[in-house]
């Protein structure tokens, strides 16, 4: 493309152009995606379009040493993950461009860029949510929340359950996410790290993870042989357990989904990010492009190579109602 320099406004697109990428450094390069990181563990691609992910569990304990090391088996599992390319963008008319004097584009473009950070914990969410809640096909063969996840030390295992958030059933996916064990009767050592939520179920999180004292109900028989229903309040032994996160995608038909989500050894997590390329800048900016020329108006985008999958299930325990 030849010299625009010389184009009347173009040093006004240009200065358009540099407060973009400026936006791009604040709200992508130098970010943290939260909920993203919550959820999944971000791995590189391995330099082609699909990469395949290897999954071991040991099968064998801690053996003594009596003149010759015994290797014990393991029972691995693959699973194959495709990048998929994902794009956004935001034309802005010349006009536009050229008589702004007041910064309407540059608040804009800043606008356009802050919206789209949400790129990977969208993918994440729209994975997680598939299925009517059980989510894609995990490494084991089935779905990545469910009740049957298989090779448990007693058959299957669960990290699904069907009630509403409360203490009770808080502390039932507590005790089934730390007493998950492995084929060989070993505990997976998952630790429960965040209560992820939705805006309608934000006050009953908050109390569950945050309050000193919580309400308990009790019936008694009276000197009449009647019963008598009273309320206390005692100690909450869950506070502080983990930390509540609300999830403003958590609405509409998963307003009442709820998650336990963990950690496991080696940092492992519920689900997996594949990442080819990160958002990455396309700008059409010059005033005498083609494109520019047919359409008169100016393009800034964002392109992206990447893939949420499911990662280690052991890791989350859903509340889906």
């Amino acid at each position: 493309m030849g010299d625009s320099s010389h184009v009347i406004g173009q040093n006004l697109v240009d200065a358009a152009t540099v407060a973009y990428r400026t936006y791009l450094e604040e709200f992508f390069i130098s970010k943290d995606d939260a909920i993203a990181d919550i959820f999944a563990e971000t791995i590189p691609a391995g330099g082609g379009k699909s990469t395949t992910l290897i999954v071991e569990d040991y099968l064998g304990t801690w053996l003594e040493f009596l003149g010759a090391r015994q290797t014990t088996a393991s029972r691995a599992y693959s699973q194959t993950v495709t990048l998929s390319t994902w794009a956004q963008q935001i034309q802005i008319r010349r006009t536009d461009l050229t008589y702004d004097m007041i910064g309407n584009v540059a608040a804009r473009l800043r606008k356009f860029l802050s919206g789209q950070m949400s790129y990977k914990e969208q993918l994440i969410f729209d994975k997680l949510v598939s299925a009517s809640g059980l989510g894609p096909t995990g490494y084991d063969g089935v779905a990545m929340i469910g009740t049957t996840h298989p090779n448990g030390p007693a058959g299957n295992q669960s990290n699904k359950g069907t009630a509403a958030l409360s203490s009770v059933s808080y502390n039932t996916a507590y005790a089934s996410m730390t007493g998950l064990k492995r084929e060989n009767g070993e505990p997976f050592r998952v630790v429960p790290k965040y209560l992820v939520h939705g805006p309608s179920t934000h006050q009953q999180a908050l109390e569950i993870t945050q309050s000193e004292i919580r309400g308990a109900g009790y019936s008694s028989s009276t000197a009449e042989g009647g019963t008598t229903v009273t309320a206390a309040g005692i100690s909450n032994v869950f506070a502080g357990t983990v930390t509540p996160v609300m999830w403003p995608r958590l609405t509409g038909t998963q307003a009442a989904y709820w998650y336990l989500v963990g950690e496991g050894p080696g940092g492992a997590k519920p689900m997996v990010f594949l990442e080819g390329m990160a958002p990455t800048e396309q700008i059409d900016d010059q005033l005498n492009s083609p494109t520019v020329m047919a359409t008169d108006r100016v393009t800034y985008g964002l392109i992206a190579d990447g893939q949420a999958a499911p990662g280690a299930w052991q890791c989350i325990y859903a509340g889906i109602l």
